[in-house]
């Protein structure tokens, strides 16, 4: 459902850009004169967010996305945060397979959990 509800605003973009009546700001903005390759058409349509979350947005926000422009010119990307977070991430894991050796799954259901030394 929410495929076709993109795909109708892609429609209804086309259909602004060729359109003579009077447009708002909005839909000036978003209008498409020509239709887009089906390469991007297909991209637009399978785009992960578009269709598992779920918000309708217009092609002409998609594509100002892929190609960065517009609002999206100046989005921050830091690698700092990122190999931090990845860091983080494998610590996290290797926490995980040293505490999984220490503690059995089963044992800390049994009464001896409560009295073993946790230090």
């Amino acid at each position: 459902m929410i495929k076709i509800a993109n795909i109708s605003l892609l429609a209804w973009s086309y259909t602004d850009g060729h359109s003579k009546k009077t447009l708002t700001k909005y839909q000036e903005e978003m209008k498409l004169v020509e239709l887009p390759s089906l390469y991007e058409y297909l991209s637009y349509c399978v785009f992960f967010p578009l269709g598992t979350i779920g918000p309708c947005f217009d092609y002409k926000d998609f594509d100002n996305f892929m190609s960065l422009k517009g609002n999206y010119k100046n989005i921050p990307w830091s690698w700092k945060e990122v190999l931090s977070n990845l860091f983080l991430g494998f610590f996290s894991m290797g926490v995980i397979l040293g505490v999984s050796a220490h503690y059995n799954f089963e044992f800390i259901f049994t009464p001896e959990f409560d009295n073993f030394s946790h230090l």
